[in-house]
């Protein structure tokens, strides 16, 4: 009698353990389900906000043909090296609006239009004059530096004048040629609605920089806040360009001439 009271109660334990388990074992296949579906939401919501190339570390060129993203190793293949713009598209990634900078008086351009949030631009350039390209139709004016006008003269070493603003747009010109397309981040607007910007061609060179220490233009002090005074200073000691003579500052041309 003992012996099978004890039996009995042993079964009856493990009956109930074992119940136990099985009414458990729904709720945790349905913790395992909701944990499966956050990961999955989670990662569905960030391939979403990544649709830009680049966005996953590309090079951030987009395919014209396919409208697939050229990876790093597809690029010169697919795009041409440097990449051609009538082959794949640049895709900038888009600034969050925290990020844009509200201009809130008038800069060295003249009055902004309002706040700056042009995209990056990117394409093959054209040159108006030694500070100002376009691109897709669009005047960009560089950033930081003035260059003489294009009727501008400056005398050489000799004291013979030179159309010193016409030679550093055929000079630009020749730059740009073998170095497009160009890349151009905007900071500003100018009150003829050209965008002001810091540019960059395909092999890196910042285009305010090569102007000023080859000698095509003068660090803009008073809006560059002296960014370009050391590449001044270069040109300066090598004599290169406008430094190779006598000139008037751009601006100062600009107000003689008005």
């Amino acid at each position: 009698m003992i012996m099978t009271g004890m039996i009995c109660g042993v079964s009856g334990m493990k009956m109930r353990y074992w119940l136990a388990v099985l009414l458990a074992l729904p709720l945790l296949f349905t913790d395992v389900k909701i944990g499966r579906l956050e990961a999955s939401s989670v990662t569905s919501v960030q391939a979403r906000s990544c649709t830009y190339c680049g966005c996953r570390g590309g090079p951030g060129w987009r395919v014209n043909e396919t409208g697939q993203c050229a990876s790093k190793k597809q690029l010169a293949k697919k795009c041409g090296s440097p990449p051609d713009e009538s082959l794949c598209t640049f895709e900038a990634r888009p600034e969050k609006q925290s990020e844009t900078k509200l201009l809130s008086k008038p800069r060295e351009y003249g009055m902004p239009k309002g706040p700056v949030v042009d995209p990056a631009i990117v394409g093959v350039a054209s040159v108006t004059d030694a500070d100002t390209i376009e691109i897709r139709g669009q005047a960009i004016r560089i950033h930081g530096v003035d260059a003489p006008e294009g009727g501008q003269a400056c005398e050489d070493g000799r004291g013979k004048e030179y159309r010193c603003g016409q030679i550093g747009s055929f000079a630009l010109d020749d730059l740009l040629q073998r170095s497009q397309p160009v890349a151009c981040k905007p900071v500003d607007r100018d009150q003829y609605d050209r965008i002001v910007a810091v540019c960059f061609n395909s092999k890196g060179d910042n285009l305010a920089s090569w102007l000023v220490s080859n000698g095509y233009a003068v660090d803009y002090p008073r809006y560059s806040k002296g960014l370009y005074a050391a590449d001044e200073r270069v040109a300066r000691a090598k004599k290169a360009g406008i430094w190779k003579g006598q000139f008037v500052k751009p601006w100062d041309y600009r107000k003689l001439n008005r």
